[in-house]
């Protein structure tokens, strides 16, 4: 899924441009609206969108110095965790 390589490539681009962790976070508003918006009026394009993001979101990551494997481990521990806890409730309820 993730190209480390493509990753680290476009890292340096960014890098050229200033790699400005505010104006990735900014990016990463503008894309949310969108899939938004496309979601909504059933356009396919929100896929592409979406990928989008979930590069911009690795960008963010990498340039402030975190593992992407590691914060990755971290939340599907925490989706397991608290999907299982919201079933335990609808199942109670």
């Amino acid at each position: 899924m993730i190209d480390p390589e493509r990753i680290n490539n476009i890292i340096g681009l960014s890098n050229k441009l200033g790699n400005d962790p505010q104006k990735i976070i900014d990016m990463m508003k503008h894309h949310t609206a969108e899939i938004n918006e496309l979601h909504k009026n059933k356009d396919t394009h929100f896929a592409i969108e979406t990928g989008d993001l979930i590069i911009l979101c690795i960008q963010l990551l990498m340039i402030e110095g975190y593992s992407t494997k590691k914060i990755m481990e971290t939340c599907y521990d925490r989706f397991d965790k608290k999907l299982n806890q919201l079933i335990t409730q609808k199942n109670q309820g």
